[in-house]
């Protein structure tokens, strides 16, 4: 089975999101026409300065997660295998535990942001600050 291929073309929605590794902003494509009702099909995340190899293991988490939402898997079933990951390297008081985590919360702050938006096409329609959440 083969993942599903993206249009050349797809509206994207940005959240910014703290990290152990400083900021991380990431990407979640979404087709508000999808037929299936999956509406997210691609995550994509950037560190700010991080260096190479905390952003080649967030790098390779975005693939991962991408190919199970364009074979079918849910946004849920991703950020419930991120949730809860740890690290030796984790920063002393930071409310994430790891790069995982730091993903999943920003896919959980997403998924907060679409419902009190009303729905993908609500939220790519207007513009969602922190303070609003």
């Amino acid at each position: 089975m083969k993942p599903e291929k993206t249009p050349d073309i797809l509206s994207a929605i940005r959240i910014r999101h703290a990290s152990p590794f400083g900021n991380m902003h990431v990407i979640i494509t979404v087709d508000p026409k999808a037929p299936d009702g999956k509406q997210e099909r691609e995550i994509f995340a950037h560190l700010g300065k991080a260096g190479d190899l905390p952003a080649s293991d967030l790098e390779g988490m975005c693939r991962l997660a991408s190919v199970v939402l364009r074979m079918g898997g849910e946004l849920p079933l991703v950020i419930d295998q991120l949730t809860g990951i740890g690290t030796s390297l984790a920063v002393s008081g930071a409310e994430s535990a790891s790069l995982a985590d730091s993903l999943a919360q920003a896919l959980q702050a997403y998924q907060g942001a679409v419902e009190r938006a009303g729905g993908v096409i609500r939220l790519l329609t207007c513009s969602v600050r922190q303070a609003d959440s």
